[in-house]
């Protein structure tokens, strides 16, 4: 029997990815067969999200660059922490090993459908609870040993006083942490309202970057590590003929080059 589901704005974009995941395993571009998995166990029309191949793709490409980025983080750094904030029905945590402890944050009504549809591993934990109830915290044990923090399709939700607030917490919690997650640009923020599948689930994207500086001046803790570009040729090679040329040619304008990248900080505080 297929799960029905009911959940609310920001809740159901999180069925954007999982849908482009699914979709993107079928092609073989990625691997995650748990997303058609999920995708078949729900009872929802993913239809009337109305989630363009364009808009899979680069899901998947941002899915792809944080999985090769973690799976690089826990080979340098065997048995870290992985925290990982607005995981939505993404199964990271069955796909990787290496890790000492992995610990997923979503909504109550997201843990729950998490732990009804994916699967259960030894070391992970789920938080059920709003990323701005910083309460959550309090579950969450600190620790200076190298951390790794995920906000993947997470921060454009948040007002730029509620990012900067939870850098700061984590910070405090973490000082030894590595932070990878992806941001659009302030252009990109106004005009994303209108993309489709965004306006069908009426969640409201907030916040965005147009420098990596913006960072630093709400957070002089963090350290500007890398910008990963979902157009970077090394991802873009893997598309069909079409969508090389299409990413190539957004890639060769700055404008488009910026609109949605992957940033990668560390904590002044590090520990080596």
């Amino acid at each position: 029997m297929r799960e029905k589901i009911k959940l609310t704005k920001e809740m159901e974009t999180l069925l954007i990815p999982l849908y482009g995941r699914a979709k993107m395993n079928q092609q073989g571009f990625i691997d995650d067969v748990f997303a058609g998995e999920t995708v078949k166990a729900i009872d929802y029309d993913f239809d009337n999200l109305r989630i363009s191949k364009k808009l899979q793709v680069f899901m998947s490409i941002r899915c792809d660059i944080i999985e090769n980025y973690t799976k690089c983080f826990l080979l340098d750094n065997p048995k870290s922490t992985v925290l990982s904030l607005g995981s939505g029905l993404d199964a990271r945590y069955a796909r990787i090993d290496g890790y000492k402890k992995w610990i997923d944050l979503d909504f109550p009504q997201v843990v729950e459908l998490r732990e009804k549809l994916l699967p259960e591993i030894e070391n992970h934990q789920s938080i059920a609870s709003s990323v701005t109830d910083w309460t959550w915290l309090d579950k969450v044990s600190p620790s200076h040993e190298k951390t790794l923090i995920i906000a993947e399709g997470l921060l454009m939700y948040l007002n730029e006083e509620e990012v900067q607030k939870l850098f700061s917490l984590l910070i405090q919690k973490f000082p030894n942490a590595v932070f990878i997650f992806d941001a659009y640009s302030k252009l990109t923020v106004k005009k994303i309202k209108r993309q489709p599948s965004l306006r069908k689930t009426g969640a409201d994207i907030k916040w965005g970057i147009d420098d990596y500086n913006d960072i630093i001046n709400m957070n002089p803790q963090m350290v500007y590590e890398k910008t990963i570009y979902l157009t970077d040729e090394k991802y873009v090679v893997k598309l069909s003929a079409f969508y090389r040329f299409m990413f190539r040619f957004a890639g060769s304008f700055n404008t488009a080059r910026q609109a949605h990248r992957i940033f990668i900080f560390s904590t002044r505080t590090r520990i080596n």
